[in-house]
This record gives C-alpha cells, structure tokens and sequence, in this order.
C-alpha cells in the first residue's frame, strides 16, 4: 500500500486558486511576481489535486516555443509527485513526455505554445478536458497571437472545472508584452490576478535564500526589486519616466483636507477616427496651483462601432452628467473643453457646442515633443496628479502613460500604442498653462 500524503501549502494570495469559475467570474488566473514567490510551485501543486481525483481531468504544462522541458516544469512536475507519495502511481518517462496517473489514466502534457499561432492544434487527448494550463514564464510571449492561438485550441477542452493560469515575471521595461497585455486583461474582467513575492513564504525559505535575498537588498535596491518583488524598474525609452506611483496617485478629498479646494474644471478632448478611440481627460485645477486628472474616457468605435458627430456629442454629454454625479463639488465651477484642431474634432466640437451651449476651444499650434516636455515638466515638479477610486478609469491612462515610449530606431514615438488617452491628457494640460483662443 502506498502511503499518499498530498497536502500542498496554500499561502495567502494563492487562495483564489480554490474558488470556482462562478465565484472568479472567469477562468483565466495571472499570477505575477519576483523569484521565491510560490508563484509557479503553488498552482502546480494546487492542480494535481483535481488531477488524481477527478477522472479525466488533464494538466497542460506550457512554456515558450523551444524551451526544455527537462530542466524546467518537467522536473518541476516529478518533484511535486515524489514530494507527495504518489509517484510510484504514475507513469512518468525517462525524457520529457506525458505523465500518466495510473489510477485514472489522468495526464500531464507538456507543450510548448510562442512562435506560432498554429503550434497547438494538434493537442488532443482520447477522452476528458483541460484541468488546468498552466504558462509558466509567460513574460517569453511577444505577440498576443500566441496567447489566442493555444485558447482557441483550449476551447474545445473545456470542462467544469478548467482554468487557464498565466504566470510571469514582469520584465524591466513598461513597454514589454507581459507588461501590457496580462494587467489589461485583468482590467477587462477577463482574468482575476495574483500577485505574491519572496514575503509571503519568507518562513518556508531556506536560511542561504534570505541571507541571498537580504545582501542583494543591501548591494542594488532597484535590482533586489525587479528580481525579488516584481517591479518594473528600467525606464529606458519611456516617454514618461517621471511618473511614480507612489508620488502622482492621489486622493482629491485629501487634497481638500490640507485646504485646498477646485478653482476651475478642463476637459482635454482628443477626437478618435474610425479604429482610434475619442477621449476625454478632466483636470481639476486647484488654488494650489496643481492640476488633478480625476477621469479618463474612453469612446472606443472598434466596441461601439463608428459613431457620427451627434452621436458622440452624446457620449460626451453623459460621461459629462457621470462626472458631476461623482464630484458634485465641479457642479457650480467654470468648466472649459479644448477639442482636437483636425478636421474631425472642429466638427465634432461644433456639435457638441449647439448640443450643449458648453465652452469649448480648439487645439493651437499642436506641437508634439513641446507637450511632452509640458507634461514632464508638471510631473517632475509636483504639479499633475491622478485621483484614483473604484468608479473612475483613472489607471488606464496611468497606464498607458506607463507603457508609453519611444521607437529606439527613430527616436520618436512609436507607432500602435495605446496613445488617444494620452492625447487628451496633454490637451488638458495646454490649457491649464495657455487657454488658446476660441
């Protein structure tokens, strides 16, 4: 008789492994984070529960495209087993391959996914679904191809309890993939995420790992960050390097505490074509002299499709009646609009004006890098702020202002970023300095 004693650990941040899809109201996990974080070991052994109990309940293991799998997750799999007794109960190969679970005929697939959009088709098995897949190393992925080539396949193996689990070390640099397209997801309601670091098993590590641990702490402080915590550190080819969490977040109600109050509302306008999005950024300019961005909308036509003047002068209206709904303190302050100068914002302003009798300017002398320097200048200075609550969408334009760069070839800024709502910020601030004229 084989004495099988499966009782993984489950830290903390982890316990969001062992809810169902209808409680995560998806079936997709990221998880994020530095080196000895349990990041990789915990929903590997979180899987094989489901996997020896539950018939036909399969595990993928994924990596990128020409990875092995003998020195990583396959591995990694044949500890977890011997660690719990039940090796002896699996048919596990010499050389990478599938593992089988006797008692069931369960298996462990490795599979590698990046490189091509097609590289998962044929992933078949004879009977039963998908567990679990799990991406370890997810920030190896470049394009978003990838990632929808092996769902589609994953589709066909949907079963009651299947989740996708995506785990990654975020890269240095804002402007990487993983960096941009994993939080995105999870902003959109399409995957829940996980974040842990070396902090949440510190009394599970070896004595050698946190002495390891404490002196790179001590040598490099940005280092220890990026490798033990999971920061994003480099800001090489960032058109904004000076924005700093830490620093520009702001409540607006402390703000009024300290005694400063609103003296007047812009809303920074940049009007969007047929794939590019309208958007709006509001800035609250206080006594103080500092200017608050205390929104950020967003009218995508690629999800509402392309809308004509009117109907956007609509869009505006309401997100305009939201904004006053959530800071009545703007509702009996003078309020200025300062629209895009192409051709599609003069029509668009005009409508909006005879929609609504609001005051409303254009764009003078558009000067690109001289609103970068403006907007540098107001961060680096301790002039422009960002409201954060659960009821704005704040954190998608400091989002974007994150992932924003230059092309290193070019050395301007690269084409296909998610810049609109960074448009319509730096309108906004042309205003606060300058008010063009109507």
């Amino acid at each position: 008789m084989i004495d099988v004693h499966y009782n993984p650990i489950i830290p903390k941040p982890f316990a969001v492994l062992k809810k169902s899809r209808a409680e995560l109201g998806t079936h997709r996990i990221v998880i994020r984070g530095g080196r000895y974080s349990g990041k990789t070991t915990t929903p590997t052994e979180e899987a094989l529960e489901g996997w020896m109990t539950i018939k036909g309940a399969h595990i993928v293991m994924a990596r990128y495209d020409d990875c092995d799998f003998r020195k990583t997750s396959f591995t990694a799999i044949k500890k977890a087993l011997m660690k719990f007794g039940v090796s002896p109960l699996c048919d596990i190969p010499k050389r990478t391959g599938d593992i089988i679970f006797k008692p069931n005929g369960n298996i462990i697939r490795f599979q590698a996914i990046g490189g091509d959009e097609h590289r998962t088709k044929g992933l078949e098995f004879e009977s039963g679904y998908v567990h679990r897949f799990i991406m370890d190393e997810a920030q190896e992925l470049e394009e978003e191809f990838e990632v929808h080539g092996a769902e589609k396949t994953l589709l066909r193996f949907m079963g009651p309890t299947t989740k996708w689990i995506y785990i990654y070390n975020p890269p240095p640099t804002r402007g990487e993939f993983a960096n941009k397209y994993f939080p995105e997801q999870v902003r959109a309601g399409r995957a829940v995420e996980i974040y842990s670091s070396y902090k949440d098993i510190y009394g599970l590590l070896e004595p050698e790992v946190k002495e390891e641990i404490a002196k790179d702490r001590a040598q490099d402080y940005d280092y220890y960050r990026y490798e033990y915590l999971g920061d994003i550190v480099a800001s090489k080819g960032l058109v904004y390097p000076q924005l700093r969490r830490e620093k520009h977040i702001v409540n607006i109600y402390d703000l009024f505490k300290s005694g400063d109050r609103v003296s007047e509302l812009i809303l920074g306008l940049d009007e969007g074509t047929a794939n590019d999005s309208t958007c709006v950024t509001p800035l609250a300019v206080m006594y103080s002299g500092k200017a608050v961005v205390l929104d950020c909308f967003e009218n995508d036509p690629l999800i509402r499709g392309q809308q004509s003047p009117s109907e956007q002068s609509r869009a505006l209206y309401e997100f305009l009646q939201r904004l006053l709904g959530h800071f009545p303190f703007l509702q009996n302050l003078r309020r200025r609009w300062i629209f895009e100068c192409a051709e599609g914002g003069q029509m668009l302003r005009l409508q909006f004006m005879e929609d609504t009798g609001e005051e409303c300017y254009l764009v003078t002398k558009k000067n690109i890098l001289g609103d970068i320097k403006r907007v540098r200048s107001m961060l680096s200075e301790g002039v422009l702020f960002f409201h954060v609550d659960p009821f704005v969408n704040t954190m998608q334009l400091i989002e974007d202002i994150e992932g924003y760069v230059f092309d290193e070839k070019t050395n301007t800024i690269k084409k296909g970023q998610r810049d609109d709502t960074i448009d319509s910020l730096e309108y906004a601030t042309k205003m606060y300095y300058d008010a063009p004229i109507a």
